[in-house]
Order: C-alpha cells, then sequence, then structure tokens
C-alpha cells in the first residue's frame, strides 16, 4: 500500500508538472510529501496519509470489536457518532455556539473520528446483527437513502453559503444516508444470489459493484486531474454552474472507470496502481 501511495504522490506531481507549468508548484516539496510530512498540494491527495492510517488501525479496531461486549461498544459508538457527526452539523445550524471552540473543545474525545462509526456499523450490518434493520422493508431502506442524502445536500449548500467548508463524511445526515444506501445494496444482493442461481454465479449487478469497487480505489487518485482537464473542454458548452458541476461529474466518473478498467486488464499496472494481484 505505501509503495502505491508512492507512486501516486509521483503521478500527480508530474500531472501538476504537466498542466500547470514548472513554477506553479514547489517540486522540492516531494520528498516530504513522500514521507508524509508534507501534504500534496492537489485537492484529493488528503486521503493518502488518512487510509495509510485506516490501514494501520484496522487490526486494533478489529480487537476492540471482537473483544468488548456490544453495550458498552454500542455506547461508545453513539458517543463518537455524536460528537464527530453531530457537533460539525450543528455548527451549520446555528451561529450561537462559536464553531472555533466547540471544534477545539470535542477534539480530543473524537472530533475527526468520523471513520469509525462507518468502519464497525459496516461490519455490524455486513454480520446482520443488527435486530432493528430486519424490520425495514427494502422500499423503506431506499428511501431512506435517498431522503438523508437530499438534507446531507441541502446542508452542504447552507454551509456554502454561511462560508463554511464541511465535509459531507463528517455530517450525521450523510452518515444516515450511507447506512441506509448500504443496507439496501446488501439486500439488492442478497435477493439476486438467492434468484433461482447457484451462489458461485454472479449476476450482471455483482459483477458491476464488485468491477466498481476495485476500480474505486485509483479512481479516487484520477477522477480529479481528469476532471480540471475535462473543465476546458466543458467550459465553453454550458451557461450554467450546476449544469457544469452535473456534466463535469458523470463525464469524469464515466471515462475515469473506462480507462481504468483496461488499465485493470495489464499486470504490472494492475499491481502498481490498484494493488491487486
Amino acid at each position: 500500500m505505501i509503495v502505491t501511495m508512492e507512486l501516486w504522490i509521483v503521478f500527480i506531481y508530474l500531472f501538476l508538472f504537466v498542466k500547470r507549468g514548472v513554477g506553479a508548484i514547489d517540486y522540492s516539496q516531494i520528498p516530504l510529501a513522500m514521507l508524509f510530512l508534507r501534504e500534496v498540494p492537489y485537492v484529493q491527495m488528503w486521503y493518502l496519509p488518512f487510509i495509510v492510517g485506516i490501514y494501520l488501525g484496522l487490526p486494533f479496531l478489529a480487537c476492540i470489536v471482537k473483544n468488548i461486549p456490544k453495550e458498552i461498544l454500542g455506547i461508545f459508538l453513539c458517543v463518537i457518532t455524536v460528537v464527530s457527526m453531530g457537533a460539525p452539523s450543528l455548527e451549520i445550524f446555528t451561529s450561537i455556539i462559536d464553531p472555533y471552540y466547540l471544534k477545539n473543545t470535542l477534539y480530543g474525545i473524537g472530533y475527526n473520528s468520523y471513520c469509525i462509526p462507518y468502519l464497525v456499523c459496516g461490519y455490524f450490518l455486513g454480520q446482520n446483527e443488527v435486530k432493528l434493520v430486519n424490520k425495514l422493508s427494502t422500499k423503506n431502506c431506499l428511501f431512506f437513502a435517498i431522503f438523508f442524502f437530499l438534507i446531507n445536500w441541502q446542508l452542504q449548500v447552507m454551509a456554502i453559503d454561511r462560508g463554511l467548508f464541511k465535509f459531507g463524511y463528517n455530517q450525521i445526515f450523510g452518515f444516515l444516508a450511507s447506512i441506509f444506501a448500504f443496507i439496501y445494496l446488501l439486500r439488492l444482493l442478497n435477493l439476486y444470489s438467492t434468484n433461482k442461481r447457484e451462489h458461485t454465479q454472479h449476476s450482471f449487478l455483482e459483477n458491476l459493484i464488485l468491477t466498481l469497487s476495485t476500480l474505486s480505489f485509483a479512481a479516487f487518485f484520477l477522477h480529479a486531474p481528469l476532471q480540471e482537464i475535462l473543465l476546458g473542454y466543458l467550459y465553453r458548452y454550458t451557461h450554467s454552474k450546476i449544469y457544469l458541476v452535473v456534466f463535469l461529474f458523470f463525464s469524469s466518473v464515466i471515462v475515469t472507470n473506462l480507462l481504468l478498467f483496461y488499465l485493470f486488464r495489464i499486470r504490472i499496472v494492475r499491481k502498481i496502481i490498484f494493488n491487486k494481484n
């Protein structure tokens, strides 16, 4: 994983050199960036040290989840969820509480630990250990996924209007949307798996999700450079910013995954940029 990360750092710096020119970037920072001592000056590269930390922390998190009683773990998970996702959402809704004071006050007890609820909830949902979920119909799961996604979308618009920059990941409604979407996909895949077929045979939907999941690691790092390239071609064809964003999103997703789909077939490339054998 570390070797793969280093190659992506070099690739991004090469792209910046070609696209923006020599004087736009301080290339003396490349060795420090490769040692994770400096941030790579590009929009999506914050994810590099983050994903390394996730992989290094997963064994310890797995031990906690498997050995601590579920009642105690549930209380801990609720506290982390409220602090790491409820507090950032509260900053957007109210101006009574100073956001900097709120952040500094809660920082030590998990303000930036929003990845933990995703991992732990995903594990228990995948193991079918959340009994309350079984009472929800598949249609209701889809409805709540869309409903909470739309709320989170409007929350982001509100944050931008107030001059705040907020990730969707650490917002409580974005978290709820992803949980219900995850449940819906689990139900959908299970439906296809048991629909008069042997379990060894994958449906088209399962193959599609498996392929996109495999490509998603590289797609995350590649989509931003492609968006920057495509922006120059799409800008002249639209007079509305929202249309430009929509066109840019769908075109970059399609082009990125088509490109990676063919690159994935090359064994050496698959090992280097996808970290897959």
